[in-house]
């Protein structure tokens, strides 16, 4: 046992890589809680503290980084806040340039981008050349309501 407890500083350097190579590849400010709850565990080991000792070391030190310091970043860092390009069309107007009749598409010119467009009331059909914003984008197609009731 005292053989197996000389090498337990470099098994908790081991699973702080492995939990730092799984942080790295998700990105979800999940694992990186336990490299570092592993890395104090092997600062313990290194200390030649028991091994019970180690474990526990590593486990309140990485529920306590994870339950207080998680929400903190995730607000400041913004995570699965930032919306994607297509996301940035939503509410955006723009022209119809080619007839929308009632349940078809037609095409509309959105920042001197062509899209196919369908109403957000497919049974209403919208006239060329007039305004319209972007309810909604489904696929490659943008759902769309007439600015004005004419």
């Amino acid at each position: 046992m005292e053989i197996f407890a000389a090498y337990m500083p470099f098994v908790w350097i081991g699973i702080a890589v492995i939990f730092g190579i799984v942080e790295g590849a998700t990105m979800g400010l999940v694992t990186i809680w336990f490299t570092v709850g592993a890395g104090a565990a092997a600062v313990a080991a290194a200390l030649d503290a028991p091994i019970f000792v180690q474990m526990i070391i590593f486990i309140v030190v990485s529920l306590v980084l994870l339950i207080f310091t998680r929400p903190i970043l995730k607000q400041k860092l913004k995570l699965g806040k930032e919306k994607n390009n297509i996301e940035l069309y939503v509410g955006q107007t723009g022209m119809v340039i080619e007839d929308i009749k009632p349940f078809n598409q037609g095409r509309i010119k959105l920042k001197s981008l062509e899209w196919a467009a369908v109403g957000d009331k497919p049974e209403i059909g919208i006239d060329k050349g007039k305004e319209v914003r972007v309810v909604r984008i489904e696929g490659v197609k943008a759902i769309v309501e007439p600015l004005s009731n004419d």
